[in-house]
């Protein structure tokens, strides 16, 4: 078991021209190929932690900037009518556990 410090190495999985599938690469190694070769300016290392920690596989499209990579509407430009309605109506629970749990959280409690 490696020290809590060690670099978290991720597996990248996809097609891409730098990246390998199948190789290991840690959040920095990500960051710094988005920041030299991004238009838009890259993604700092922290973005990428945050978006590779939880997951087991590196793929493309979480090298994209922050613009592309959240869905969400560049300035200025505003969301549409569908977009609008979908963010609305989608579920914010990953899994049925958290629904259920978010039941009972809610429920008042009896004291005496």
């Amino acid at each position: 078991m490696g020290a809590k410090n060690d670099p978290r190495m991720v597996e990248f999985k996809g097609h891409h021209a730098h990246f390998v599938a199948g190789t290991f690469y840690n959040y920095n190694d990500y960051a710094h190929y988005t920041q030299e070769n991004c238009p838009d300016g890259g993604v700092k290392t922290s973005t990428m932690k945050g978006r590779l920690s939880s997951i087991k596989y590196c793929e493309p499209k979480h090298l994209k900037h922050v613009n592309e990579y959240s869905g969400s509407p560049k300035k200025g430009s505003g969301w549409s009518k569908e977009d609008r309605v979908k963010a609305l109506l989608t579920s914010r629970f990953d899994s049925e556990v958290e629904a259920l749990s978010m039941k009972w959280l809610k429920v008042k409690l009896v004291g005496g």
